[in-house]
């Protein structure tokens, strides 16, 4: 446990000093802690089977932002669609799912990682664009860059909602067909998580939300419910896409409720296991 807060609480450290002192080094920085938090997760939920987690649309986001970065970094379209979605339902996941900031957890950290790190790496892009620094990263420094990112955003309503209605749409057809058609038996025969099953099992008011039609109509509600959440979270991001406060401040309140939650699970969770384990010695 020592080991991993003090991991998890370097990890803050680094990044906030890469933010404020090389955000050319942020995309870098997100690329090597995906390839090893989500080489980690797959393996531990693999023996979970829990690994069909890894279908869902904040994880096709990541892997997407890698492909901007090293790939297509002059798609003045794909970013548009990733930084709407990163600060749309990937960042508010972190309130849905209740995501905290426990240092010594890999698996919170994970979780926190895979919902705010894409927003604070595009937001770095959006406004410390390495092409606008002498110190460019190599990322952007080739013939195919054409018009900087960091020009005035034109991102509007409509081209928002698009984007991320295309990338969802798709997404969510593949998902359904691979996760929930050809992967049925394992799913509900043999137990293997995914997130509508995880939510099924839950008495909360999304759960509830869920069985509002009837229980024969509980998937499709689900992927309902997922589209109008996805997409009311998108709306605000038109905002965050123009105003580098506004963003900042954005961040500063999605970090604040990850924290908040880890404050709550230390004094109310892990707290009482450690009593109870003392007690166990005495």
């Amino acid at each position: 446990d020592k080991i991993k807060f003090f991991l998890g609480a370097t990890n803050l450290w680094f990044s906030a000093f890469l933010i404020g002192m090389a955000p050319t080094w942020v995309p870098t920085w997100f690329t090597l802690k995906a390839l090893v938090l989500l080489s980690l997760r797959w393996g531990i939920y693999r023996k979970k089977r829990w690994h069909y987690f890894l279908n869902d649309f904040c994880y096709l986001i990541n892997a997407l932002i890698l492909a901007f970065v090293y790939i297509f970094p002059s798609s003045r379209s794909l970013f548009h669609v990733l930084y709407v979605c990163a600060h749309g339902p990937l960042a508010w996941a972190v309130v849905t799912w209740r995501n905290s900031l426990v240092f010594h957890s890999l698996d919170k950290m994970t979780s926190c990682f895979i919902h705010i790190a894409p927003a604070i790496t595009l937001s770095c892009l959006r406004w410390l664009d390495p092409r606008h620094s002498t110190a460019a990263s190599p990322y952007y420094a080739g013939p195919g860059v054409t018009e900087p990112l960091k020009d005035p955003i034109q991102l509007g309503m409509v081209e928002a909602l698009v984007g991320a209605t295309v990338i969802y749409a798709v997404w969510q057809v593949a998902y359904y067909w691979f996760v929930l058609h050809r992967r049925h038996f394992k799913v509900y025969e043999l137990g293997y998580a995914t997130s509508f099953t995880w939510l099924l099992q839950d008495d909360g008011a999304i759960a509830k939300a869920m069985g509002i039609f009837g229980d024969q109509y509980r998937l499709v509600t689900f992927m309902m419910l997922q589209f109008v959440y996805s997409m009311v979270t998108v709306l605000p991001t038109v905002l965050w896409a123009r105003s580098m406060v506004l963003n900042i401040l954005f961040l500063i309140a999605i970090l604040s409720v990850s924290i908040w939650n880890a404050s709550t699970f230390y004094f109310d969770v892990f707290s009482a296991k450690y009593a109870r384990d003392l007690a166990k010695l005495e």
